[in-house]
């Protein structure tokens, strides 16, 4: 996208990131009001509020109704979104393995909330795309990914290495099709599995396991994937000053999507 085609609440965004990155706007220092800035970038109050979210989302700024927008952090608070499981697994000295267990076309129905800016309609259809992760042969992730259709045109098993660096699908979606990965939205939770997660991780089913669900977006909004796993790992997280928040809130289960065959 060419600058002159870049949104104008990016533009703001960058800006004023700039000024959080650089110590204009120092940790604990309060945002100028929504109106200040609407006249110091000559944009509108749709555009301001479209860039202080992103703020929100990378975990820059907290906002509190009456009080405004805070500085929390310099950098972006660390998500285990963007945290390749082949390559922390790599780092650990251990082997990564994956085994496809299925990538069909399927409708994609509400179960995304409607507050986030997924711009993913009912009847839009996605690439389910179905794998075990395994450690040394031992199964510790089954992973399910929902990706638009229109961004991964002639998505295939063979694009999903099972050995190697080349596993992770984050860097699949960046290599083989250009796609920009800004930020992330997340929720975790315990869970007991039910028969078919417990068979496929060969645990019992009495086992709690951790359930992750994440969201990844371009800088526009765009949704480039949404992904639930079944852990029986463990989760690590860095704190960077700022309250993490759970900034995702999904429908309790994913029942409401209707598979079709492509």
């Amino acid at each position: 996208m060419s600058e002159e085609q870049t949104p104008k609440y990016i533009h703001v965004y960058r800006k004023l990131r700039q000024l959080i990155e650089e110590g204009y706007a120092p940790i604990g220092s309060k945002l100028p009001p929504e109106s200040n800035l609407v006249e110091t970038y000559q944009a509108s109050r749709i555009t301001i509020r479209k860039a202080l979210g992103l703020l929100v989302h990378e975990g820059f700024v907290q906002s509190k109704r009456g009080s405004g927008h805070r500085v929390v952090s310099n950098r972006v608070i660390s998500s285990s979104c963007f945290t390749s499981f082949t390559e922390m697994v790599l780092a650990a000295g251990m082997q990564p393995s994956t085994q496809i267990i299925q990538i069909k076309t399927v409708l994609a129905r509400s179960f995304i909330n409607q507050t986030l800016p997924t711009g993913i309609k009912d009847n839009e259809k996605l690439v389910l795309v179905e794998r075990l992760r395994l450690v040394d042969r031992i199964p510790k992730i089954v992973m399910r990914a929902w990706i638009p259709k229109r961004l991964v045109p002639g998505l295939k098993e063979e694009d999903f290495a099972c050995n190697g660096r080349e596993q992770s699908i984050l860097s699949l979606l960046q290599r083989k099709y250009g796609l920009s990965i800004d930020y992330g939205s997340e929720e975790i939770r315990p869970v007991l599995p039910n028969e078919r997660i417990a068979d496929l991780l060969q645990i019992p089913p009495d086992r709690p396991i951790i359930r992750h669900f994440c969201a990844v977006f371009s800088r526009t909004e765009t949704l480039i994937m949404y992904e639930e796993s079944f852990r029986v790992d463990v989760l690590f997280f860095e704190l960077n000053g700022a309250e993490r928040k759970l900034q995702m809130k999904l429908n309790q289960s994913l029942e409401s999507i209707v598979y079709e065959s492509s």
